[in-house]
């Protein structure tokens, strides 16, 4: 893919027009992303009801929804996952570095390729379900931090790494009042629809899906929420989006309508 540039909508005369029709104003930039690959248009969605009226929601459930928004500062560095299809391992390792940095105040740096290569035990081509991994690989497993040159010394070390990190309390988020509970306690994981025009041109700004209709599955880290969106922390560095991190309207993406995960790191 082209190095990554600002692009005018003018460039995607369909794009423009999308956003023109639906009265849609995030900016449009030219990414570079890893491979999309698109799927087919049937994703495993859980039936739940997402309340459309944000003022509703917050009127009915005062008592979990004040908005969770947090101090990008305090949290550890955005991965960057490369051209490869590891976003849950990236993600998950992501997740619990944050976890463990705002709820106990420990910077570490957790081996997103240590989890691929010997928790997962996959290939960086190979993707890594979401539900899989937290039902039947997770929970025995403990996590390595990062060290360099794991992209190469990986899986010939996964038996001799000393590990640092293990997660208790391993549950699932289903639905949007849900995610805004688990959130009060610290971020979490979570799949997501990615559509083409979010992995390829979001910029900044709400998301709402405005052109066309391929899709692929994608795990990220969700670190809290606004009066609007769902505020996601992505794994393709920090030149995507906003600095590496996103807002996904409510509603968007499928959101905590597939897989999605909380839980509690514990230091070894």
């Amino acid at each position: 893919m082209s190095p990554s540039k600002i692009k005018n909508a003018n460039h995607n005369p369909e794009l423009k027009a999308a956003l023109l029709e639906k009265q849609l104003s995030w900016k449009v930039v030219e990414q570079q992303a890893p491979r999309f690959i698109a799927e087919p248009a049937t994703f495993n969605a859980h039936t739940v009801t997402l309340d459309a009226d944000t003022t509703d929601v917050f009127a009915k459930h005062f008592d979990v929804v004040f908005p969770s928004i947090p101090d990008t500062s305090n949290i550890q560095p955005v991965k960057f996952q490369g051209d490869t299809q590891a976003c849950t391992s990236f993600a998950l390792a992501s997740t619990i570095e944050d976890r463990l940095r705002l709820t106990e105040q420990v910077k570490l740096t957790v081996s997103a390729h240590y989890i691929h290569f010997c928790i997962a035990k996959l290939s960086l081509d190979s993707p890594w379900d979401l539900t899989y991994a937290m039902k039947y690989d997770v929970p025995d497993a403990n996590f390595a931090l990062s060290e360099p040159g794991d992209a190469q010394s990986l899986p010939a070390q996964c038996s001799v790494r000393k590990v640092a990190v293990s997660l208790k309390n391993i549950s699932p988020v289903i639905g949007d009042i849900a995610a805004r509970t688990a959130l009060q306690k610290g971020p979490i994981i979570a799949s997501m629809e990615d559509w083409e025009d979010f992995h390829k041109f979001y910029g900044g700004g709400i998301y709402r899906h405005a052109s066309g209709g391929e899709r692929q599955s994608h795990t990220i880290e969700v670190i809290g929420f606004d009066s609007e969106s769902w505020i996601v922390k992505n794994s393709w560095g920090t030149s995507w989006g906003e600095g590496g991190l996103a807002r996904i309207a409510f509603g968007e993406c499928n959101l905590f309508k597939l897989a999605a995960f909380s839980f509690e790191p514990e230091l070894i």
